[in-house]
């Protein structure tokens, strides 16, 4: 005989002992898939005779509240910005590869490539700042209008002039 059909089939006690079971089995811990196997039970038995219930997830990452104002944030902000512009200064003023010191130094174009991909993100970084370059506002001749784009000042002169 199959042992689950004697835990199944045992009447009112039988059932209260498996209900105490699946309990003290869900304290250890063990998945309602597990609890369910063992006792011969559906699922859906545990979940209505025993109360059990699947286990809550947890979330992958928490995050700490930020209590923070802006301006701690913004401070904090310019500082980290200020060290890295120092650290950056100093790289170009004391880069290894810079003939300065020693004209026998080979310089080759990838270090010219470095260099300009350096200056590249500093000037990208500048316009952004000082609204220059592709940051620039375009400004009508005509009126005290300003656009971000080009395409958008030559719609103004269409419609408005």
């Amino acid at each position: 005989m199959d042992p689950r059909e004697i835990r199944t089939t045992s009447g009112e006690e039988d059932r209260a002992a498996q209900i105490r079971r699946a309990q003290a089995m869900r304290a250890e811990g063990r998945s309602l898939f597990e609890i369910a196997t063992t006792l011969g039970r559906s699922k859906e038995w545990l979940r209505e005779y025993a109360g059990l219930r699947r286990a809550k997830e947890t979330p992958m990452t928490t995050r700490p509240r930020d209590t923070r104002t802006a301006l701690d944030a913004y401070m904090g902000h310019h500082t980290a910005t200020l060290a890295l512009l120092a650290r950056i200064t100093e790289a170009i003023a004391n880069h290894d590869d810079a003939p300065v010191e020693d004209p026998d130094t080979d310089i080759t174009w990838g270090h010219v490539g470095d260099i300009a991909e350096t200056r590249k993100a500093l000037q990208e970084i500048s316009d952004r700042l000082f609204s220059e370059g592709e940051y620039a506002e375009v400004a009508c001749l005509r009126c005290p209008a300003t656009f971000g784009s080009s395409a958008d000042l030559a719609a103004h002169y269409r419609t408005a002039h």
